[in-house]
């Protein structure tokens, strides 16, 4: 069993319930360290804050930059398109395409006499002869066409080049 010390009467004196008790010294000490470490946990706290907001305008600057040059880049893209669909315009060119086959390829201008235009009966006969209806050149139903006009049988030539009697040529 646990036996309490005895207290000497010397060194143990009560105070009396209406006096202040005096802080100790060491109570002071122990605010004096808090408050220390409060102050530098608080600078700490607002030097790495500092750093976060300076990597963060350098990062939006770098960004800005990068967002320039995409423009730039964009810029110059869109002027190549436009060059190269100029360049595809003038390629595309009828003048330039009949420059290359009357130069280039040894192919002559047509004359008024490298045609022939078959009557409808027999573009019908030879398409018949082919395996092809003849539907999409029949001339219109009516009272008034007794013959297919000259637009009719231009299409149907356009249409179907190969029904031209190409040996009389």
């Amino acid at each position: 069993m646990l036996v309490a010390r005895k207290i000497d009467a010397e060194y143990y004196q009560p105070q009396p319930h209406g006096e202040k008790r005096k802080h100790s010294g060491t109570r002071i000490k122990r605010w004096h360290r808090v408050l220390q470490v409060l102050v530098v946990f608080s600078v700490a706290m607002f030097f790495v804050l500092g750093l976060l907001l300076a990597s963060q305008a350098a990062t939006i600057t770098n960004k800005g930059y990068e967002v320039v040059q995409l423009k730039k880049e964009i810029s110059s893209l869109k002027t190549a398109n436009e060059r190269l669909k100029l360049e595809i315009a003038q390629m595309d060119s009828l003048e330039r395409i009949e420059a290359i086959a009357l130069a280039d390829l040894g192919m002559e201008k047509p004359s008024i006499n490298d045609y022939l235009l078959l009557p409808l009966a027999e573009q019908e006969e030879i398409l018949l002869a082919e395996g092809q209806s003849g539907e999409d050149i029949s001339p219109p139903e009516g009272p008034e066409q007794d013959s297919p006009s000259i637009l009719h049988r231009l299409a149907s030539a356009i249409i179907h080049p190969r029904i031209a009697d190409r040996s009389q040529l």
